[in-house]
């Protein structure tokens, strides 16, 4: 072959390896654009949509979407965020957030007081509770799902609060994660003899205990046994008391709360009514402040400031 002819050759090999590679990054590109949403920043096999159980795995979305879990892990987006909301804060801080709820009422966002979203509670289609999700600006990561379920009763007067996967288990390294409980909440009503108008929507928690050392007791059946008995703290609605010159219920919120609704309601120990440990209240159009203390974390502030949306 002449020297002529073989960089001819070579020239026609290069343009035909560059036109397959062109090829290769264009079949690439088709792939992810045809993901929607937010998934279309992910990487996924071609034929595997979004979430879907592939191979042999535990019954567990993170297994189900292993390459996105993989990329929010490198992300820093992964199940460990959900940890930090179950912690409570230290001993005598108070912590102050704002809730923003949609105009359809199906959707509660909880930011910081500088406008961070934070968590994203939303009602789900048979409308018996809520999914509430870890998230940022936009919507939050499909791969994760929702790091926390609020349940009620068909009644919905007995509401359940539990992280999907526990974080005890996920720091221990199991294939398969329990679900841990983080509150039981109780709605009912009390008359206070005042006629119609002594009515007062009423609520009762129960948490975890926290230990003098700090820890809070793990509600969950794969870390403990099933029979193991919990260790519980438990709060109560703060009670309006009875006004006569206005002839109507008041209830002090520290300059906190600018409107009156159902909703507005304030935690306290058990026959302790001076120790507030949580007050909500509305200060405007679907916007009310969310404000804790120890015992409570912040996902079950959160909770039970959400299933106050059936109250009327």
């Amino acid at each position: 072959m002449a020297i002529g002819e073989e960089s001819s050759w070579l020239s026609s090999t290069a343009v035909l390896a560059q036109r397959k590679a062109s090829r290769q990054v264009s079949d690439i590109v088709r792939c992810c654009s045809g993901l929607s949403g937010n998934a279309s920043r992910w990487v996924h096999p071609e034929g595997v949509s979004v979430g879907c159980k592939a191979g042999d795995v535990p019954d567990e979305p993170r297994q189900w979407s292993a390459f996105e879990y993989a990329d929010l892990m490198e992300q820093g987006l992964s199940g460990g965020l959900a940890s930090s909301f179950i912690s409570a804060p230290d001993k005598d801080a108070e912590v102050r957030l704002c809730v923003k709820r949609s105009p359809d009422r199906k959707e509660f966002l909880l930011t910081t007081e500088d406008g961070a979203n934070l968590l994203l509670a939303r009602l789900n289609e048979n409308g018996e509770g809520f999914s509430i999700f870890v998230t940022a600006d936009g919507e939050p990561p499909r791969a994760l799902g929702p790091a926390f379920t609020l349940t009620s009763n068909s009644a919905k007067d007995r509401w359940t609060l539990q992280a999907n996967i526990c974080d005890q288990c996920e720091s221990r390294g199991r294939r398969v994660c329990g679900s841990r409980e983080l509150l039981y909440i109780s709605h009912y009503t009390e008359e206070t003899g005042h006629g119609s108008q002594g009515q007062t929507l009423c609520m009762d928690v129960e948490l975890p205990a926290i230990s003098q050392a700090g820890t809070t007791d793990i509600w969950c059946p794969t870390c403990k046994r099933q029979d193991a008995e919990q260790e519980c703290l438990e709060l109560t609605t703060r009670r309006p008391k009875w006004n006569a010159r206005r002839k109507t219920l008041s209830l002090d919120f520290f300059g906190r709360c600018s409107l009156a609704s159902a909703r507005n309601f304030q935690l306290a120990v058990v026959d302790k009514p001076e120790k507030v440990r949580l007050l909500f209240g509305k200060v405007g159009t679907d916007q009310y402040v969310l404000d804790f203390q120890r015992p409570l974390s912040t996902i079950q502030a959160f909770g039970a400031a959400v299933s106050t949306s059936v109250w009327r």
